[in-house]
């Protein structure tokens, strides 16, 4: 009978989710609760079954919060554009260099393991030099899409914080052990980016077309320069580096590093507390999501396994 609801559970949220009939969070939340009321669960039990559950998800939620609330704080201070703007003028007319700078930034842009933060870093700064140079934008899309996947390995990116929460593992422990896939993906990235810049020389080569004038894009004229702090670059870069450092070596656990080192830096960069309420207000719809979606994934996880359903499914298959 549990293995029987087990299955069931699986399909229907399956089915649910391909046809874009309900939410993750809504089937995590929810069908395990029926499930188990099927199966003849009181609701004190379920009650109980869904505190373990979210008692083994809510540091993750925590983590992933700040982390995406401190990098968005570091990139509106402009920790990064000294960075992405010496990229840029190295890589010239060079398109190969074009090409690998474009991923060392989206690297950069997707520290925070936030897709919308790494975006908003690389396409507007990189699709007027694209447009210039006439590489195919669709290369520009093509490098970010693989930065984006191999960054999301780091300790607070989605699909580590969800491979954490079912493995029930703490997360930075998991990224330790895929360091060296993630510097491997990192060098692969490298080499298909310069394997892209040798076909777009050809081709443009080919067609004869030259770099042209390009003007300053919507991107670059919105972007909110009283929030930029350079004399504090040295602090903010310095702190970065110390908190990462503090993730590594467990010297508080991981969603206490972030949940400190974003209060800090937040204080120091934006001492006027309205100012701190709109730079927080400003990062919540990054995180909210997929915050949502692991506290559910917390009742899916508690009712599934304390009922016994995962035990007995497992043993049917």
């Amino acid at each position: 009978m549990l293995a029987l609801v087990g299955f069931l559970i699986i399909i229907v949220m399956m089915l649910l989710i391909f046809r874009s009939k309900a939410l993750p969070a809504f089937c995590f939340a929810v069908l395990p609760i029926i499930g188990a009321l099927i199966c003849g669960f009181s609701l004190a039990d379920i009650s109980d079954f869904i505190g373990k559950g979210v008692g083994s998800t809510w540091q993750t939620a925590i983590l992933f919060i700040f982390s995406v609330t401190y990098f968005g704080i570091m990139n509106d201070a402009g920790l990064f554009d000294k960075l992405v703007d010496g990229l840029v003028k190295k890589a010239g007319k060079n398109i190969t260099l074009i090409l690998i700078f474009t991923s060392i930034i989206a690297m950069i842009g997707h520290i925070d393991g936030a897709a919308a933060t790494t975006y908003l870093i690389t396409i507007p700064t990189m699709l007027p030099i694209y447009k210039k140079m006439h590489i195919r934008p669709t290369v520009l899309l093509l490098l970010c899409g693989a930065a984006t996947g191999i960054m999301n390995l780091v300790p607070w990116g989605g699909p580590t914080i969800r491979a954490a929460t079912t493995a029930n593992v703490d997360a930075t422990e998991l990224w330790i052990k895929m360091i060296p896939m993630q510097i491997f993906g990192l060098v692969s990235l490298i080499g298909i980016a310069i394997y892209l810049g040798v076909v777009e020389t050809k081709r443009l080569a080919k067609l004869g077309l030259v770099a042209a004038e390009t003007e300053e894009t919507d991107e670059e004229k919105s972007v909110d320069l009283s929030l930029k702090r350079p004399k504090l670059l040295w602090f903010n870069l310095i702190f970065t580096i110390v908190l990462i450092i503090a993730l590594v070596q467990k010297w508080l656990p991981t969603y206490a590093v972030f949940m400190v080192g974003t209060i800090i830096v937040l204080a120091v960069n934006y001492p006027d507390p309205q100012l701190q309420q709109k730079r927080i207000q400003a990062h919540a719809p990054s995180s909210i999501m997929l915050t949502v979606t692991l506290l559910c994934a917390g009742i899916f996880l508690g009712v599934m396994t304390q009922t016994g359903m995962v035990l007995e499914m497992s043993k049917a298959s």
